[in-house]
C-alpha cells in the first residue's frame, strides 16, 4: 500500500468508528428515554425532609415585604395552667415614618409534642393598623388549657 492510501484509509475508518459511536450514543439515549416513560406504579412524589430543625423555627414570622419594616420586642408570654390557657403578647413597632400599615396576623398553639391544637387558627387571621413609629401589641390566648408552645405569623393585610 501506498502511503497516502493509508493515510485515506486511516481517515476512513475513524470517520466511520466516529458515526458508529454516535449512532450507538443516540440508540442508548432513545433507550432511555422510553424505559424512563414506563413508569406503570406512578407512586406519588416523596416529601423532602425540611433542613430547618422544628426547635429553630423562628416563634414569629413575618411576610418578606414587611420584615424590613417592623421591629419585634421580646413576647411577654403567660403559661397556662389546668383552668388557664396559655396567653402570648407580642409588641411590635412600624418604622415608617409617614403613613400605616395594614397588617394581618395569627397565632397558632400547640401541645406538648408539636401537634396543632387550635385548628380555629387555620382562619383566625385578626386585622390590625400599625401607627408610624408606634408600639402596637398582638394578643393571642390558646383555646386549650393543654397549649405548650405558640407561633405568630404577620402579613401584609389581604
Amino acid at each position: 500500500m501506498k502511503r497516502s492510501s493509508v493515510k485515506q484509509w486511516n481517515g476512513e475508518y475513524a470517520m466511520n468508528r466516529m458515526c458508529y459511536m454516535l449512532l450507538a450514543m443516540a440508540v442508548v439515549l432513545v433507550g432511555f428515554t422510553f424505559l424512563g416513560g414506563c413508569d406503570t406504579v406512578q407512586a406519588p412524589h416523596a416529601g423532602r425532609v425540611d433542613q430547618l430543625p422544628i426547635d429553630d423555627y423562628p416563634k414569629v414570622s413575618v411576610a418578606k415585604k414587611l420584615h424590613r419594616h417592623l421591629r419585634l420586642s421580646p413576647p411577654e408570654v403567660e403559661q397556662g395552667s389546668h383552668d388557664r390557657p396559655m396567653r402570648v403578647t407580642v409588641p411590635v413597632r412600624s418604622l415608617l415614618d409617614r403613613r400605616s400599615i395594614n397588617v394581618q396576623y395569627r397565632f397558632e398553639f400547640f401541645d406538648e409534642v408539636g401537634r396543632p391544637i387550635d385548628r380555629q387558627s387555620e382562619h383566625g387571621w385578626r386585622l390590625k393598623e400599625l401607627t408610624p413609629r408606634i408600639q402596637t401589641f398582638f394578643d393571642g390566648n390558646a383555646l386549650d388549657v393543654n397549649a405548650a408552645d405558640w407561633r405568630l405569623t404577620i402579613r401584609s393585610a389581604q
